[in-house]
C-alpha cells in the first residue's frame, strides 16, 4: 500500500529530518521493550546504585491477592493467579519491587532459573498501597512514565496530511463545497 501524504507533509518532514535536535531527555530515551529481557526485576534498592532510566516504572499485574498475613513489610497479601490476569490492562498497576527471592536457582528441570524467582512489592492498586508477596517475574512489566513516551519527544514531527478531495469518490461526502 502506498500513501501520499501530500507535497506540503513531505516539504514538513524533509524540514524536520534536517533540523531536528534531541532535547536534554530525547537522547537518553529508552523504550520499555529493552528490559523485558532482562530475568531480574531491580529492587528499589538495587535501583539507587543502578536505576532504570528516567522514561521507566515497573508495573504489577494483580487482578486479586490472598488474604492478609504479617511478613517483612507489615501487613501483606499473597499474589494470586486469575484466569484472564494477562489480558486486560486494568489489572497492570504501578508497583515497586522491595524483595527478590531466589527459589530453586540450581533446580535442574529448569531451563531458567532465575524465572523461578518471586517478587514482593508495593503496588498501588484502586487508590490504596498494598504489599503483595509472592509474584512471578512474568507478571512484572515496564512501561513509560505517564507522559514520557516517545511520542512526548520535544520537537517530534507532526504535520498534516494532504488528502486530495479527488480520491473520494462523490457518495461519500456529505458536504457541498
Amino acid at each position: 500500500v502506498f500513501i501520499d501524504y501530500g507535497r506540503g507533509w513531505e516539504e514538513a518532514w524533509n524540514g524536520h529530518v534536517e533540523e531536528w535536535e534531541a532535547g536534554p531527555y530525547d537522547a537518553n530515551y529508552v523504550p520499555p521493550s529493552e528490559f523485558y529481557k532482562d530475568l531480574v526485576v531491580h529492587t528499589a534498592v538495587e535501583q539507587k546504585s543502578s536505576p532504570y532510566p528516567w522514561n521507566i516504572m515497573t508495573t504489577c499485574f494483580v487482578a486479586e491477592y490472598g488474604d492478609e498475613y504479617t511478613g517483612p513489610y507489615g501487613r501483606q497479601h499473597r499474589w494470586v493467579q486469575t484466569p484472564s490476569l494477562f489480558v486486560y490492562s486494568y489489572d497492570e498497576h504501578e508497583c515497586k519491587v522491595l524483595l527478590r527471592e531466589r527459589l530453586d536457582e540450581y533446580r535442574s528441570s529448569s531451563i531458567r532459573p532465575l524465572q523461578n524467582d518471586l517478587y514482593t512489592a508495593q503496588v498501588m492498586m484502586h487508590g490504596k498501597r498494598l504489599i503483595i508477596s509472592h509474584i512471578p517475574r512474568q507478571a512484572i512489566g515496564f512501561v513509560d512514565r505517564r507522559y514520557h513516551s516517545d511520542q512526548f519527544i520535544t520537537n517530534a514531527f507532526r504535520h498534516e496530511i494532504d488528502i486530495p478531495d479527488d480520491i473520494f469518490p462523490t457518495a461519500w461526502k456529505d458536504q457541498e463545497e
